[in-house]
């Protein structure tokens, strides 16, 4: 049984796995970008290739599994929730692709945040390194 947890740690390892310009991986280049745009997004065209394996690694699981996993989005809670009927699959493949997507952007914004948290740190301590003298050196 497949899970939506399962297909997101999927896609993980595909943008460990690609690489892009610079013989970075997918992850490290799409960081990069979210980092410049202060961890509000990510550079859309560095996502195609993700959005593309998405689509197609759910076009391949039978209905019944897509169903399973649709239920586990957003979309398929309250639709449960609410009593409709399930969607085809064209539907289940767009609302769960749909949350994959997010919550890959989500972890590649808190990644850039984390990092340029880190790095304006660490600017702060060698800004305050060079204005401190060092022992021995009365500066």
């Amino acid at each position: 049984m497949e899970s939506l947890c399962e297909i997101e740690w999927e896609v993980q390892e595909f943008m460990d796995a690609q690489r892009s310009k610079g013989n970075k991986t997918l992850w490290t280049a799409l960081v990069e970008s979210a980092r410049r745009l202060n961890g509000a997004g990510c550079d859309g065209l560095l996502l195609s290739p993700v959005e593309r394996f998405i689509e197609k690694r759910l076009m391949g699981i039978d209905t019944e599994t897509l169903q399973d996993i649709w239920r586990e989005t957003d979309n398929g809670i309250l639709a449960t929730e609410q009593g409709f009927a399930e969607p085809v699959k064209y539907e289940m493949v767009h609302d769960i692709g749909i949350d994959i997507y997010q919550h890959v952007v989500e972890n590649i914004c808190r990644e850039a945040k984390k990092k340029r948290k880190h790095s304006s740190s660490l600017r702060k301590y060698r800004s305050n390194v060079r204005e401190t003298p060092c022992r021995g050196n009365p500066g």
